[in-house]
């Protein structure tokens, strides 16, 4: 084997030479036969050389030994670059490592409490021509599908709703002056109080509602439908009402 010196190799060869080795501790190993380091054993363009060494005798001991220091020389700021680029490497997935471990915990925790992170439907509004009686069924629907929700925000969430009712003439202003002061402390603010005071002021008792449906009853006129179907399906809205 030729005798190449470590002048001839470049940075980017040696750094080449000391990335292909298994084990980085054995970048300064030294040959037996021409004491020289092994990881010269390549050519300029990085390629290892096989083959047994012959050039034992090619080399004074003072050229050895400044061989060797121009070799630690050269390695040294690659020893250095390929040990800051496998910290950095490191930091880098250590720091995946716990966004990975935060996501998967955010959305466990998603699943297991599904129902914390969603908002609360908007209350139903008590529409024009609506009956109180609709107007309390969908408020007891509203309730149902909002169970988490504390007592007391259901009851503002529903009198704030009333407060700005426009399509039932007398409502806001009958909430604003005398529900609102009816209701004047935390035990009497509930929905339940407050469909009480709407019974009084908009309910019907039950002799006002059979008397309704009679005079719907004596004008139900089956020529109105254009079909049997029509018929039928408007007389089982009339039975259901009783």
């Amino acid at each position: 084997m030729a005798t190449i010196g470590v002048e001839s190799f470049g940075d980017d060869a040696l750094r080449k030479l000391y990335l292909d080795l298994v084990r980085k501790d054995d970048w300064d190993d030294d040959c037996e036969l021409c004491r020289m380091p092994t990881l010269l054993h390549s050519d300029t363009t990085g390629k290892r050389i096989h083959g047994a060494c012959t050039r034992r005798t090619e080399l004074t001991e003072a050229d050895i030994l400044n061989e060797w220091s121009l070799f630690r020389k050269k390695m040294k700021p690659i020893r250095n670059w390929y040990t800051d680029d496998m910290e950095k490497k490191q930091t880098k997935s250590d720091i995946l490592e716990g966004l990975q471990s935060m996501t998967d915990a955010i959305i466990k925790g998603t699943k297991e409490r599904p129902n914390k992170l969603v908002k609360p439907a908007k209350v139903p509004s008590w529409c024009k021509g609506m009956k109180l009686q609709a107007y309390k069924k969908s408020i007891e629907v509203w309730m149902e599908n909002n169970k988490d929700m504390p007592e007391a925000a259901k009851y503002q969430d529903i009198i704030e709703s009333l407060k700005m009712n426009k399509d039932i003439e007398g409502l806001a202003k009958y909430i604003g002056e005398h529900v609102v002061g009816k209701l004047d402390t935390i035990e009497k603010q509930t929905v339940k109080e407050l469909i009480e005071l709407l019974d009084r002021k908009y309910g019907r008792t039950r002799l006002e509602e059979l008397e309704e449906l009679m005079e719907d009853w004596i004008k139900f006129n089956f020529n109105e439908h254009e079909s049997e179907e029509e018929y039928l399906l408007a007389q089982e809205k009339l039975i259901a009402r009783q």
